[in-house]
């Protein structure tokens, strides 16, 4: 879930700053909102490369301007602090942008308009994917009780007019896939290919042409075959979710995140950090100077011994990628209304937080090696936090009354 919260830090502080040299920018006739009680308006902000330097009235500000200093009206345009998204997954949006949304489509015309879209954004030669065409309407048909309910199947000629250039392989709702002609060119598939065992690459009974529907073990073959994600992948899909974020006024997010050298050491029983972004994604855009937003990464509690050789540690970092925050995971990612939780289990293990420079702990916690519980006692946590130089005023009656030492 989103919450977007205004970053107040910058503007509060620049209303009263001294500006040493002339600005980069002056933005002008503008209503700023200030998030600022003693003084909330503003009409004008003056900006020294990608800082904002100077917030007040027009004559204060416009008194700043240098020979070089570029000047921009904005008509009256109401101005906002840039806002932070605090709970974001940024490495699953990233690999979003190589997929369409299928869940709802249960039309040939919507599918083919949601692709058309995908194609003009995705680069070219590069696969589109998408998942469970025609779900919502089966799961509708299902409580309707209908059981003649049968999905849609796309057409290749279709589907082949609006991707001539990109590779598609899209998953109906049951688990049978559909390819277009690109990706059967890619696959070196044609409609002389021995089916697979158990599968079928199906063919038109007349022309004896491949449809693009892939049966049984045949779309799980093409599934086989997809690229696997990689670093220049990544970054294509970042720059794009980058400029959307901007797009919409978010400046900052408070990123679900994992260090990948330490989980390369160690084992798994589920793919539990399948929605944590590699820290390097961030550290490489950084360095490309293409970082447009701030992160504030919340790594996995359950790593904290590992991170300090990082160079990880509470308020390290700097002004793009900031460190102080771990998560904690209580339950696993199919945890739902529909299996049985009790009340007691959520009572005692609601309070996984976030602090900022503090430490939170619970009497149940990982072990920073496996996945699995071991009982914690209020004193442990409290000494486990404090040799990570984390200070924690505990408030909940579980936990241990007094901060660290």
């Amino acid at each position: 879930m989103i919450r977007a919260a205004c970053a107040t830090v910058a503007l509060i502080a620049a209303v009263q700053t001294a500006v040493a040299a002339p600005p980069t920018l002056i933005l002008h006739h503008v209503d700023i909102w200030t998030v600022d009680e003693k003084r909330p308006t503003a009409q004008a902000l003056a900006i020294e490369k990608n800082r904002i330097v100077k917030v007040g009235q027009e004559r204060e500000v416009l008194a700043l301007k240098g020979p070089e200093t570029q000047v921009l009206d904005g008509h009256g345009a109401f101005v906002l602090p840039g806002f932070t998204d605090s709970h974001t997954h940024f490495g699953n949006a990233v690999e979003s942008f190589y997929e369409v949304r299928l869940v709802d489509v249960n039309a040939e015309p919507v599918l083919l308009e949601r692709l058309r879209v995908a194609a003009s954004e995705v680069p070219q030669d590069m696969w589109i994917t998408g998942f469970d065409w025609s779900s919502a309407a089966a799961v509708q048909a299902k409580r309707r009780g209908d059981a003649d309910f049968k999905p849609f199947t796309p057409s290749l000629a279709e589907t082949d007019r609006v991707t001539p250039n990109h590779p598609v392989l899209l998953r109906r709702y049951d688990g049978v896939y559909f390819m277009n002609s690109r990706g059967f060119q890619l696959a070196r598939i044609d409609h002389s290919s021995p089916n697979p065992p158990n599968g079928e690459f199906q063919r038109d009974p007349r022309t004896h042409e491949l449809t693009g529907m892939l049966l049984g073990s045949a779309g799980e073959r093409m599934a086989q075959i997809m690229p696997p994600r990689s670093r220049a992948r990544d970054l294509i899909g970042a720059r794009v979710m980058l400029q959307t974020l901007n797009r919409y006024g978010i400046t900052s997010i408070h990123d679900i995140a994992r260090v990948d050298e330490i989980s390369q050491t160690k084992t798994f029983r589920t793919d539990v950090e399948r929605s944590t972004t590699d820290l390097d994604l961030f550290k490489d855009l950084k360095a490309r100077g293409e970082l447009s937003v701030r992160v504030y990464p919340i790594l996995t509690l359950a790593n904290w011994r590992d991170y300090a050789p990082y160079g990880i540690t509470p308020g390290s970092g700097d002004d793009l990628i900031k460190y102080g925050a771990l998560k904690l995971f209580i339950d696993g990612y199919y945890m739902s209304n529909r299996i049985g939780i009790t009340r007691s289990f959520l009572a005692a293990s609601a309070f996984v937080w976030w602090m900022r420079r503090r430490c939170t702990m619970m009497s149940w916690a990982p072990t920073p090696s496996v996945s699995t519980a071991r009982p914690m006692s209020p004193e442990t946590a409290r000494t486990a936090c404090c040799s990570t130089g984390m200070r924690m005023p505990f408030a909940r009656t579980r936990l241990a009354t007094d901060g660290c030492g």
